[in-house]
């Protein structure tokens, strides 16, 4: 499920250490178990299945693993995946969802 939030009011985009066990996007709705490190896609297509606690991808590996993105050979084309890494830990960028009536799902079934 991809959502978005109305007005992202006091959130702030936390950079964790995680292994996400499938391809993820930015607006995802995951859970992050950080014992672990397992990041994982939330199962659920209604508001009902969005609480406290939850995470939304915030940034794609271009923008996050790589440092910057690369516009100087003019090669640049954007891609909004963050990669599954189940053996290595990664950098992911996330925004927590404090209050889930302040999240709105943009994609319920077509992720």
């Amino acid at each position: 499920m991809k959502v978005a939030f109305k007005t992202a009011y006091l959130q702030r985009e936390i950079v964790v250490d995680a292994k996400p066990q499938t391809d993820l996007e930015i607006g995802h709705l995951v859970t992050f178990e950080a014992d672990s490190g397992n990041l994982s896609k939330k199962s659920g297509t209604t508001a009902a299945d969005i609480a406290a606690g939850d995470y939304i991808v915030a940034q794609s590996d271009i923008t996050m693993e790589y440092g910057h993105v690369k516009v100087e050979n003019r090669d640049y084309s954007y891609s909004p995946v963050v990669k599954q890494s189940t053996d290595k830990f990664k950098k992911v960028a996330l925004f927590r969802v404090n209050n889930p009536d302040d999240i709105i799902i943009t994609d319920a079934e077509g992720d």
